[in-house]
């Protein structure tokens, strides 16, 4: 494991959190993660931090 982020909890910020921490160890690399459609790794907060760390200013909208 490249970031040890493992707590008592797993909701949408534990998981964001996990994935900014994981990006962190080195930011320069273009990251591929590939996740399963849990409802926390497709969260509004991980949409606005992929968002923001990838320079997109779209109006963000939800699809089901």
């Amino acid at each position: 494991m490249l970031a040890e982020t493992i707590g008592p909890t797993r909701n949408e910020e534990d998981f964001t959190k996990h994935i900014a921490t994981l990006v962190a160890t080195d930011p320069d690399v273009p990251w591929r993660i590939v996740l399963d459609r849990l409802n926390v790794h497709w969260s509004v907060s991980l949409v606005m931090w992929v968002a923001l760390i990838c320079n997109i200013k779209n109006r963000l909208r939800r699809v089901l």
